[in-house]
């Protein structure tokens, strides 16, 4: 029954694109919200995210924290690189073949 949620999908949905209403938008916060308090967000990056990352090559670092409104974050960072334009051509690099957002920020920031 749950087989096909074992592998991530690189297909985007419409709470990825913008292409929702106000109303979808909420419902699907909610539902979100209510799974990661059953499964937990770590372990749910942990167990789909950084499995889909490691398995491809990468050695992926897990980071979480919480913001100035106690809101939890959570980040994985992939590559540590001595100037900003060897990052940025390796997020450039990492989106287009792992279809995969990736951001650049400096070390000890997120």
């Amino acid at each position: 029954m749950f087989e096909r949620f074992k592998r991530r999908s690189s297909e985007l949905e419409d709470i990825d694109t913008g292409n929702y209403t106000p109303e979808e938008y909420e419902g699907c916060i909610s539902e979100l919200q209510l799974v990661n308090r059953w499964m937990g967000d770590a372990h749910a990056l942990k167990q789909t995210l950084l499995k889909d990352v490691e398995r491809k090559g990468y050695a992926p670092t897990f980071f979480s924290g919480l913001d100035a409104e106690a809101r939890q974050w959570y980040a994985v960072r992939i590559g540590a690189y001595s100037d900003k334009q060897q990052a940025t051509n390796a997020a450039a690099n990492f989106t287009r073949q792992e279809k995969m957002k990736a951001v650049v920020r400096p070390l000890g920031s997120l």
